[in-house]
């Protein structure tokens, strides 16, 4: 992930957690694109919100996982 890669060049001490505000999850990605429309941040690749909120990964997805998180 860019963000992981980013974290590592500029190291973790110069970012910081801001909760800007509290939602209802629901209006979530409504939100998240709001703010990506207006900020027009360099860091975000998506143009518009996404969640993967409530999905359920296969067990042959989940094992693939797995194998790519511990090499």
């Amino acid at each position: 992930m860019l963000i992981i890669l980013i974290l590592y060049k500029y190291e973790q001490e110069h970012f910081t957690v801001l909760i800007v505000k509290y939602i209802d999850i629901k209006n979530l990605t409504i939100l998240e694109t709001n703010y990506i429309t207006k900020l027009l941040s360099y860091y975000n690749v998506l143009k518009q919100g996404y969640s993967s909120l409530g999905y359920k990964h296969t067990e042959k997805t989940r094992l693939l996982l797995s194998k790519l998180a511990k090499k």
